[in-house]
Order: structure tokens, then C-alpha cells, then sequence
């Protein structure tokens, strides 16, 4: 019966462990998050083998960081609107779809570079923009949108 008990027991506490929503992340992940993202509020941890994500918001921007297990900055991805856009990726947007609207803004920064990802739509089309740092867009693909 003891032995019933002590599995039963070893069963939840793992169980318990495996769901954790805010794992334990290492002494050096810990720093290097702190020094980048030190006004970060409403943070959570997922952790992969070699990988820690961490989910939160900084200024009003929802943000996702990768963190190796070295400390080492993988990528980051920020989401945001027009207003948080910068001038230069805006004005190249904006000249070439001029009767759209920009709806949401998906920001990757990996590999010492910044790519935007920006949706936009009018009456009755939705357009997906790719856009490089210095303003080029590289990409663009044009649906019907299905919300009507």
C-alpha cells in the first residue's frame, strides 16, 4: 500500500512539473532577458531543449523572445499597428499601396536583420507585405478578403 501511495505521489508531482506554464530558466537566459528587455511586464516562459521563448509586453507591443540556453538572442518577433512602424517602412508601404490601410505590423529581428511582415486591406482586398529594413518590399500577395 505504502508503494501505491509513493507512485501515486511521484505521478502528480511530475505531472504537475510537466504542465508548468512558467518553466525554470536558466541563471543565463535570466540575464540576458533583464538586459534587453528590462521594462518587460506580463512575461511567460515555454522552453524547448535548446530553446527558451519568452511571451510578453514592452510599450504597448506584444513581443515573443528566443533565447538560447548560452543567453544568446535568437530572434525576437514584435506585433504591433501602424503607429509603432518606423517612418522609413511606412512611407515605402504606404507610397505603393496608397488606397489601403496597414492593419497589423509582425516585426522579425533574426540574424542581424529586420523584416516586416504588414497587413493591409481596404474595402474589399486584404494584402500581405513583405518588407525589408532599408524600406524595399519584397514580397506582396493580394486575397479577397473572406469577412465581408
Amino acid at each position: 500500500m505504502k508503494k501505491l501511495v509513493w507512485i501515486a505521489a511521484a505521478f502528480i508531482t511530475l505531472s504537475a512539473a510537466a504542465v508548468n506554464d512558467n518553466p525554470v530558466v536558466n541563471a543565463k537566459v535570466q540575464e540576458t532577458f533583464k538586459m534587453v528587455f528590462a521594462n518587460a511586464e506580463n512575461v511567460t516562459w515555454s522552453s524547448a531543449k535548446d530553446n527558451n521563448e519568452a511571451s510578453f509586453s514592452m510599450n504597448n507591443v506584444k513581443v515573443r523572445a528566443v533565447i538560447d540556453n548560452d543567453g544568446r538572442l535568437v530572434r525576437t518577433i514584435r506585433y504591433y499597428g501602424e503607429e509603432h512602424l518606423p517612418a522609413v517602412i511606412r512611407y515605402s508601404v504606404k507610397k505603393r499601396f496608397r488606397n489601403q490601410s496597414i492593419s497589423n505590423v509582425s516585426e522579425l529581428s533574426a540574424n542581424d536583420e529586420v523584416t516586416y511582415y504588414v497587413s493591409l486591406k481596404d474595402e474589399q482586398h486584404l494584402i500581405n507585405v513583405v518588407v525589408s529594413s532599408n524600406g524595399q518590399v519584397l514580397t506582396s500577395k493580394k486575397y479577397k478578403r473572406g469577412d465581408l
